[in-house]
């Protein structure tokens, strides 16, 4: 490679560890179940609409 810009220390920075521990897929399969997941469905679809409406004055 022309430039080693892999050994440069400012490309290090990206390589810090993460302190929070990773959520297993489980825990997060639960929290969009039941009731809470259409809400936020039926939320998310009436707001695609609003600004669709919003942005292309209809």
């Amino acid at each position: 490679m022309i430039l080693n810009l892999y050994n440069l220390p400012n490309f290090w920075l990206a390589k810090v560890p993460v302190a929070q521990p990773i959520t297993p897929p489980a825990t997060t399969a639960d929290a969009f179940s039941g009731t809470q997941f259409f809400v936020a469905l039926i939320a998310g679809i009436l707001m695609a609409f609003a600004f669709q409406f919003l942005l292309t004055n209809c």
